[in-house]
C-alpha cells in the first residue's frame, strides 16, 4: 500500500470512536476475522510485519468508516483510519506474540 503524508498516527476521540466501531459492528467481524487469521499464520511462519498488518487493519477500518457514515452520516479522515488500523495492529500483537 502506498502511504500518503496523511497517514499519521495521531490519537483522537474520532480514531478511538472508529476503532470501538469496528470491534462491535457484526458486518465488519468476518473481515476483520480473516485478517487476524492471516497474521496468525504469518506470525507462525515467523514472517509477520506490523506495518503490513497496520495496512490490511487499514482496508478494514475504511470499510468501517464507510459503514459508519451509512449509519451516522460521518466519515472518518486517513489520519482517523489509520491511527485505528495502528491500534488493531497493536492489540492483536499483543494478543497474539
Amino acid at each position: 500500500m502506498k502511504h500518503t503524508k496523511s497517514m499519521i498516527y495521531q490519537p483522537t476521540a474520532e480514531s478511538e470512536e472508529l476503532y470501538i466501531f469496528a470491534n462491535n459492528e457484526s458486518r465488519l467481524y468476518p473481515q476483520i476475522e480473516a485478517i487476524e487469521n492471516s497474521l496468525r499464520k504469518k506470525i507462525n511462519k515467523g514472517i509477520y510485519e506490523t506495518e503490513k498488518a497496520v495496512d490490511a487493519f487499514y482496508y478494514a477500518m475504511t470499510a468501517a468508516s464507510d459503514l459508519y457514515k451509512k449509519y451516522f452520516g460521518y466519515a472518518f479522515t486517513v489520519t482517523e483510519r489509520y491511527t485505528a488500523a495502528v491500534e488493531m495492529a497493536n492489540n492483536f500483537t499483543y494478543d497474539n506474540i
